[in-house]
């Protein structure tokens, strides 16, 4: 990851905390099991109820606003266990199993807030140094879009012969598709390549990009409809149909 992909990362993600205040619903969440240890009463619980509505509600917020590429930065600068969407299932899952003894979930819920407030620190740190540094993200110019391409390792089995294929095979749609939106072929830069699961982010002209969007788009809706039928075929023989 480059310095200007990090800081762009590090900037998004304090977007995202000022937005949603994902940490600041997870210590009130803490807090309210506190309050409910010191004294069980239909007021403790109530706050508790709203609490962990409101933390749920703040990471499916959250999960909206991720994309792959999104996932794959944070799993690089290996701040990914901060923002994982299962962080408000595991502690109601635990006050579910633990009902009658609430300071199991309570010390989980002040682990999960404690844990995050520190690692949120660090990123707060990291991006003042980069902004002293004087380090700024490299914006995109008029006309221009990114699209973010991840290739999985196991369509390449890791492969770098493999691997190479895959690119010139998308080299070559982007070409394709380049010349059939603008009637000549435009030059794909590659902007960024993350390299945790090889994800490449390539600039391009707003009508290639858009074009490229419907194209995904349009296969992975062939695609789901081909599950569901493949699943309902599965399920009328499963039943005798």
């Amino acid at each position: 990851m480059t310095a200007s992909r990090l800081l762009e990362t590090l900037k998004f993600l304090t977007e995202v905390e000022k937005t949603l205040k994902i940490q600041t619903r997870l210590e009130q969440l803490a807090s309210a099991f506190d309050g409910l240890v010191s004294s069980s009463t239909p007021a403790s619980q109530s706050t508790l109820a709203a609490a962990m509505t409101d933390t749920e509600n703040a990471f499916a917020q959250l999960q909206e606003l991720m994309t792959p590429m999104r996932w794959s930065a944070l799993d690089e600068i290996g701040v990914k266990q901060s923002f994982d969407l299962s962080i408000p299932h595991l502690i109601r899952e635990s006050f579910a199993v633990n009902g009658m003894t609430p300071t199991v979930t309570q010390t989980l819920a002040r682990n999960s807030a404690t844990q995050r407030a520190a690692s949120l620190a660090s990123l707060n740190a990291t991006l003042a140094g980069l902004q002293q540094l004087g380090v700024a993200p490299k914006g995109l110019g008029p006309g221009e879009a990114e699209v973010t391409i991840v290739l999985p390792k196991q369509i390449f089995d890791g492969q770098l012969g493999k691997m190479a294929k895959e690119l010139d095979f998308l080299n070559r749609l982007l070409r394709h598709v380049s010349e059939a939106v603008t009637g000549q072929v435009e030059p794909i830069i590659v902007e960024e390549i993350s390299s945790s699961e090889p994800t490449f982010a390539l600039l391009g002209t707003i009508g290639l990009i858009l074009a490229v969007g419907k194209i995904i788009n349009t296969y992975l809706d062939a695609a789901t409809k081909a599950v569901k039928l493949r699943a309902l075929v599965v399920e009328s023989r499963n039943a005798g149909v």
